[in-house]
């Protein structure tokens, strides 16, 4: 097994190596800023309870073609009284969901989003860490697994 380390950049800092300018293979032109011109035009939800930082544990097994780890989420609530964090989290195998602090919660997974909720609402500007173990492995009819 062979264990390899992700390094997680805050937003806005400059990733060293990387060219500060995305220009693709249509040449300059075809992009307007980050997105090509011609891209629909899409917005983010309505964060109540917002994701600011991320400790990721992973485990990847090349051989068996699977990985497995822990991501630790700390999130902020910006409504007062928020209970829900949907996440994405397409084909997991969900093992664990903690609260760290020991909040009473519970989950739903539908193989896509995975909904977490907090039995009493949070306050404006409070934080929790939440831990989520999982595992995933190429289903049987993928045919390239990289």
């Amino acid at each position: 097994m062979r264990t390899v380390a992700f390094v997680v950049y805050e937003a806005g800092r400059e990733m060293p190596g990387y060219q500060n300018e995305i220009v693709g293979r249509r040449g300059r032109e075809h992009y307007e800023g980050f997105t090509r011109k011609d891209a629909p035009k899409n917005f983010p939800p309505d964060l109540k309870i917002e994701p600011t930082h991320l400790i990721i544990d992973l485990h990847i097994d090349l051989e068996a073609r699977s990985a497995e780890g822990t991501v630790t989420h700390k999130v902020t609530c910006h409504n007062h009284g928020t209970r829900e964090l949907v996440l994405n989290a397409v084909d997991l195998e969900i093992d664990d969901i903690q609260d760290l602090a020991g909040h009473e919660s519970s989950y739903e997974y539908d193989g896509t989003h995975l909904e977490l909720r907090w039995a009493q609402g949070l306050s404006t500007g409070e934080e929790r860490e939440v831990a989520i173990t999982y595992r995933v492995a190429p289903q049987v009819s993928e045919q390239n697994f990289s």
